[in-house]
């Protein structure tokens, strides 16, 4: 099955802008000011990046004076639609063919931000948008709550020309507690994405400051939501965005991780650097959002262990945000990303998120690996500069192939010397995982993580979440009566089932070399959306040797 390829580079940033015509065009909108790859100039003209080989090469077009940016054709009257600002306010554009000429049509003086494009529910009977509230006045990168505010939906049933707003989704703020000592950036629910269940209810996944995405749902067609409260979907402070596919399943697209602790000196509005962005994922389910399958990644930011990676510009970055349509031969195009180093246009087949297996490639660009290690002090816009944490090495008995070398470094001028690595599988409740290992001579331990969702790799208290954790430490004893060798290679096989419920099989069995241990490994959080992730970092408390992995495979069941 056809995993993400990257095809090209969106005009823009990803949360808008990818439009599909009814001849299988493909456009990639730019409104003026960005660069489209690393050796090109600022282009002030509008455009478009544009495709007729469902996403294989793109061609650009200048766009004409009165330049819009269509995003979707109504159903209901043939015209082309986007939503603009206008007259202090909201207005949708429309036009009877995509490239214009366009009227534009107030909406709303509500100051209602981040609008995605219209979408069409109750069989074409509805139009809906999804945006947010912000206060009017302050900059887009001080944005504040209103108290009534939140996310909501623009509703019109006639076709885009009335509109009134729908009651708000809220979210409430994050407090300092457990392992955070600081404030996050606090925006309550924000950037909504919403789609319609076979049974009509309306679904919303949201923003938030929270360690997840809050949901709704509406059995009124967008006008008031109910059962608001945290998903199954961990997320912070990024967007996600569900569609429908036309087999009827649900695609959904969000960056399932965690940031890193926040510190004590951390204040609420642009705390210190986002670290949650380099990994976005994908996952869908065919019951109505009821169960979902895959949790995979979709794509890492390319850039993620850059020496100058906050220093490219002062602009948001790294692969939060998306959007996505369903190609006639049924693969999946996605724009991803913001700042022009780091979006991209993806293809991949949906069914790829049904796989249950997984084996890691040890390549010289650590491709499926993120190891990055942060440089102290924010640079550029709420970054850090990195370093990798982990290096591909020439094998010891073959030199045509690499190892994954993993170890604590001597460097001041890092937060955390510890070099790790994080690994992604696709989700499953009942499944084993395999690795095979060398410890070095000088090896200061090592601590190995299963859980849900992408970790930092140095974060610090990984291990309190993850359901299950092994350490090897320095003395190489496992078990009172298991003691490995260095510079020799061992194999580790972890097996767990039930990891969704706490009271049966609480624990996972594993297995050094062939021998099943007589100690179960403890689970310490149950999970419900199944295991992805491989974590591991140095429990080193000095430089130290550190270890090499050279083969890495899981086999999950079927959930």
């Amino acid at each position: 099955m056809d995993g993400p390829r990257m095809v090209g580079r969106p005009a823009s940033d990803a949360y808008r802008g990818l439009a599909l015509l009814p001849d299988g065009e493909i456009r990639s909108y730019m409104y003026g000011h960005q660069p489209l790859k690393e050796d090109d100039t600022e282009r002030e003209k509008p455009g478009w990046l544009y495709s007729h080989d469902n996403g294989e090469t793109w061609l650009w077009r200048d766009a004409p004076e009165d330049f819009v940016g269509a995003d979707v054709c109504s159903p209901v009257s043939g015209h082309w639609m986007r939503m603009v600002g206008h007259e202090d306010g909201i207005g949708l554009a429309r036009s009877a063919s995509p490239d214009g000429p366009w009227t534009i049509e107030k909406v709303t003086d509500e100051d209602l931000i981040m609008q995605r494009a219209p979408q069409w529910i109750r069989s074409g009977k509805r139009m809906i948008v999804c945006c947010h509230y912000a206060r009017r006045g302050e900059p887009v990168y001080r944005l504040q709550m209103k108290p009534q505010g939140g996310a909501a939906v623009l509703i019109s049933d006639d076709d885009g020309h009335t509109w009134r707003i729908s009651q708000p989704v809220t979210a409430p703020d994050m407090q300092p507690m457990g392992v955070h000592r600081g404030m996050r950036w606090n925006h309550g629910a924000v950037e909504p994405t919403v789609v319609e269940l076979s049974d009509g209810r309306l679904y919303m996944l949201c923003r938030t400051a929270q360690e997840r995405l809050y949901e709704a749902w509406s059995h009124d067609g967008g006008e008031t939501w109910e059962n608001i409260g945290p998903s199954r979907f961990f997320a912070c402070n990024t967007m996600p965005v569900l569609g429908k596919l036309r087999d009827g399943r649900i695609l959904l697209l969000w960056n399932n991780t965690t940031q890193l602790p926040k510190r004590a000196s951390s204040t609420e509005l642009w705390t210190d650097a986002f670290t949650d962005r380099d990994a976005l994922h994908a996952a869908i389910s065919d019951d109505d959002g009821q169960t979902w399958r895959g949790f995979r990644e979709l794509t890492l930011n390319d850039r993620r262990h850059d020496a100058d990676y906050g220093l490219t510009g002062g602009i948001d970055r790294s692969v939060h945000q998306s959007q996505f349509h369903e190609m006639a031969d049924d693969r999946i195009i996605a724009a991803v990303g913001q700042h022009w180093l780091h979006r991209k246009l993806l293809v991949f087949e949906p069914d790829w998120l049904l796989e249950t297996s997984r084996t890691a490639m040890f390549d010289a660009e650590m491709a499926q690996f993120s190891t990055q290690l942060y440089q102290k002090n924010i640079c550029g816009h709420c970054a850090l500069n990195r370093k990798p944490g982990g290096a591909m090495v020439q094998h010891p008995d073959d030199p045509t192939k690499l190892a994954l070398h993993i170890r604590r470094c001597r460097n001041p001028d890092l937060l955390d010397e510890r070099g790790g690595a994080v690994w992604n599988f696709p989700a499953c409740f009942a499944g084993s995982l395999t690795i095979r290992f060398q410890l070095l001579t000088g090896f200061g331990g090592v601590q190995l993580t299963l859980t849900d969702r992408w970790f930092n790799p140095t974060d610090p208290v990984v291990h309190e979440i993850g359901p299950f954790t092994l350490e090897i430490p320095a003395d190489l004893w496992l078990t009172g009566d298991v003691y490995l060798q260095h510079n020799r290679w061992h194999e580790l096989r972890i097996a767990w089932e039930r990891v969704n419920n706490k009271h049966q099989h609480p624990g996972a069995v594993w297995h050094i070399d062939g021998v099943k241990m007589d100690r179960r490994l403890g689970m310490w959080r149950p999970s419900f959306i199944g295991l992805s992730y491989l974590h591991m970092v140095s429990k080193a408390i000095s430089e130290d040797a550190g270890m090499l992995i050279d083969h890495i495979t899981t086999q999950g069941q079927d959930n």
